[in-house]
């Protein structure tokens, strides 16, 4: 028996375990270094991607399970090594079609199911049970096991790899690399952890780890992010994330910009969605040409301000309208020294548009709900007439009544500014 065990071993080396294979399934005592054998064989052969490949994967995998039923022994860590390797080649490696007998022989041991996902989540889970005893895998494929279930959208054992990985070892972590870009399964684990409620505090943890190592987010996912976490009642960390990202120069204010201050409006936020209005248009004002002009930066500001306040909830609150009357002061104002230092006034005259149309907006909702209809609506009619003194056209008066008669219609939020009163 000693020498048949020895043989198998030798065999194993030169890339054939089928002695290995026979051995252990006959259920006899087998030492250890059979099983260790027969795994790393079975392993390569699966990472040359020969002909049998996968069912070499699935024998890999079987023997893995026997060593740990059957012995006293655990694999150790050159071993997960070589099987993490071996997983990426058979998930999504090139096969060579050329067929051998020992390819046949190892495909007549398993058959032809190849349950891949159900076999990943098994051998991810026992390393991670492993893991709990202490460091298992070399940081490089601790990585790449991290990524293969990234890539097969196993969320929660992806999020419970991250976090060992965090605990153990920076270096272990995907970002610590010298590429740019986010990787893209990162940004789907962020996305996943920021959609589920029960994952806020991870997907804010991942955030900051992102943001410490020099990665910026998409708009969308930073727009989804600060979203969930209003929804989440952590409105003082939304808050903060969207001044760290004025600050990195990492935001892109004109898109952005709209919809977080939506965001916090529709969150009855009304303080801290001003203050963040500042912060954003602060970042992208420029010079002036004289003392007395006003930046573009500070029109769009008021604009969007009233606009997507008129498209929320707090449009509805008497005490914000009063408020907002404010801030359309200001911006009147503001437009007034702007056209009047300006030749080129395209700007401007769009930021007008969208302020006047969320203050025309505020009016409506003030005339759904009020006895004093002939006061809002001369109101309205100023209005009308200054937006076509500035931009030569504006809906009529009639249209208008119409439309402040509709609750729903009020409260539907339009999808793009060419809707913004139709």
């Amino acid at each position: 028996m000693y020498l048949a065990q020895r043989a198998a071993v030798a065999l194993c080396r030169n890339g054939d375990p089928r002695a290995a294979l026979a051995l252990i399934r006959a259920g006899e005592a087998v030492p250890y270094d059979v099983y260790a054998a027969a795994i790393s064989a079975l392993a390569w052969r699966a990472r040359e991607r020969r002909a049998g490949h996968d069912a070499a994967m699935t024998l890999a995998l079987h023997t893995l399970d026997a060593l740990r039923e059957r012995t006293e022994f655990e694999a150790d860590q050159q071993m997960y090594g070589e099987l993490i390797r071996a997983w990426e080649a058979t998930l999504y490696g090139r096969t060579t079609r050329k067929q051998t007998q020992l390819a046949s022989d190892l495909a007549a041991l398993v058959g032809s199911e190849r349950e891949w996902p159900a076999m990943l989540r098994a051998f991810t889970e026992q390393v991670l049970s492993r893991m709990e005893e202490g460091p298992l895998l070399r940081p490089m494929h601790h990585t790449r096991l991290l990524a293969i279930n990234i890539r097969e959208k196993h969320f929660l054992l992806s999020k419970r790899l991250y976090e060992r990985a965090r605990n153990l070892d920076v270096s272990r972590l995907p970002f610590f690399s010298t590429q740019r870009n986010l990787p893209h399964g990162l940004l789907w684990l962020f996305t996943q952890a920021t959609k589920r409620a029960a994952q806020r505090s991870f997907a804010v943890r991942l955030y900051h780890d992102m943001v410490s190592f020099g990665y910026k987010l998409p708009l969308h996912a930073s727009l989804l992010f600060v979203r969930t976490l209003l929804a989440g009642d952590m409105p003082t960390v939304a808050q903060q994330t969207v001044l760290d990202l004025c600050e990195s120069g990492h935001l892109p204010n004109r898109a952005f910009a709209p919809g977080v201050l939506h965001a916090f409006f529709q969150a009855g936020l009304f303080e801290p969605a001003l203050a963040l209005a500042e912060a954003l248009y602060a970042t992208r004002t420029t010079h002036w040409d004289s003392e007395h002009e006003v930046p573009t930066a500070r029109l769009e500001m008021y604009a969007t301000c009233l606009y997507e306040a008129s498209h929320t909830r707090i449009g509805h609150s008497p005490e914000a309208r009063a408020r907002l009357w404010t801030l359309f002061e200001e911006f009147r104002l503001a437009l007034a020294h702007a056209l009047a230092h300006r030749r080129d006034d395209g700007d401007g005259l769009r930021a007008a548009m969208q302020a006047y149309h969320g203050a025309i907006r505020l009016r409506l909702i003030e005339y759904a709900s009020c006895e004093e209809r002939q006061r809002v609506l001369g109101c309205v009619e100023e209005l009308l007439e200054e937006l076509r003194d500035l931009v030569g056209e504006a809906p009529t008066l009639t249209a208008l009544v119409q439309r402040a008669t509709s609750r729903e219609a009020l409260r539907r939020e339009p999808t793009s500014p060419n809707a913004m009163l139709v």
